[in-house]
């Protein structure tokens, strides 16, 4: 399932980047701040299962303590309780 065209909370997805086994990875738009942002999805059959969302979770507060150029900046996370 894609979800271009589609609006996730606040973020607006315009097309897909990439994806890997876990998740795709989406260009979108933050509509409240009127910004570009990278949206990461997990694929729809690791969506429902607690250890895939926890896992992503994982990455999220690692990602989010490191500063590099090379590196895309965690602004956001859905959480465990997201429905989507």
């Amino acid at each position: 399932m894609s979800y271009v065209g589609r609006q996730i909370g606040r973020y607006r997805i315009l097309e897909q980047l990439g994806q890997g086994g876990m998740s795709v990875v989406y260009k979108g738009l933050d509509t409240a701040l009127e910004r570009e942002v990278a949206v990461k999805v997990l694929h729809p059959h690791l969506a429902g299962k607690e250890e895939s969302r926890r896992r992503l979770q994982r990455e999220a507060r690692a990602v989010a303590k490191l500063h590099h150029p090379n590196i895309l900046e965690v602004f956001d996370f859905a959480g465990l309780d997201s429905p989507e």
